[in-house]
């Protein structure tokens, strides 16, 4: 896809291009909140749910009965596309465990929770049209995509450097999210498939608006796109939070 080959080649410039300048109390501690540091080793478990504190969120079902894919088979692309989806949600999760085991800023626990459920839904997919997990044996940070577990290192140690960089990890991970299901959804013409994709855009959208939002209010930086376009970026974080189901949030 394009958008994913975009994004793999244009990663690492991209990332020495972030502003790097942060004060003493983002690079010398964690945020000081009332929720508790915890690491990333003992919130997500080998292809588990990830188990940090609940989300004061509540999510709606997603429907049962939604996935019944038909004797239709998937095309190439389709498979490949919720092949990567599955570890690129991953990705998301593992990175925002581990940087709020970092800083202990909340958004990051709470949107990690959120890609844990985006994980569970391209996992009912891949099991209602009998395609193998290729998160079914790796632990946290470990990624059968060799792409995927360089941008998961290279993305990390970004964000580990200071709060405002590991806020900007979140919000390129989530520019990068919409045009990734903006191109799967053409790539398919299955009901079940584009439910779920657009429920998980509408997700990413919120996860945006979410780490944009914390940028300004934590280090004082109006965030850039970096992918969208002005005009995309600026509907998005205009529009009002969306709830879409469990997937959506």
């Amino acid at each position: 896809m394009k958008t994913k080959k975009y994004f793999l080649i244009t990663i690492a410039v991209t990332a020495m291009a972030f502003l790097s300048v942060a004060c003493s109390a983002q690079t010398g501690g964690n945020y000081q909140g009332n929720v508790p540091v915890v690491h990333t080793e003992n919130n997500v478990g080998r292809n588990g749910a990830y188990q940090g504190a609940e989300v004061h969120q509540e999510y709606p079902s997603s429907g049962e009965g939604l996935f019944h894919p038909t004797d239709a088979k998937l095309t190439d692309a389709e498979i490949a596309d919720l092949l990567f989806m599955r570890e690129e949600e991953k990705m998301a999760r593992d990175i925002y465990a581990s940087l709020y085991s970092q800083w202990g800023l909340p958004v990051f626990q709470s949107i990690a929770q959120s890609e844990q459920n985006h994980m569970d839904s391209i996992l009912e997919l891949l099991a209602a049209y009998d395609l193998d997990d290729p998160a079914a044996q790796t632990n946290a940070g470990e990624f059968i995509n060799s792409d995927l577990q360089q941008l998961y290192d290279t993305l990390v140690s970004r964000g580990q450097s200071s709060l405002e960089e590991a806020l900007r990890v979140g919000a390129l991970i989530e520019e990068v999210d919409i045009l990734d299901l903006q191109d799967a959804i053409q790539n398919t013409d299955k009901a079940d498939i584009v439910h779920v994709y657009s429920n998980l855009m509408f997700g990413s959208e919120n996860h945006l608006r979410s780490f944009t939002g914390q940028l300004t209010r934590q280090v004082g930086v109006t965030y850039e796109p970096l992918y969208l376009d002005q005009e995309s970026y600026q509907q998005i974080i205009t529009k009002q939070p969306s709830g879409r189901g469990r997937a959506g949030n």
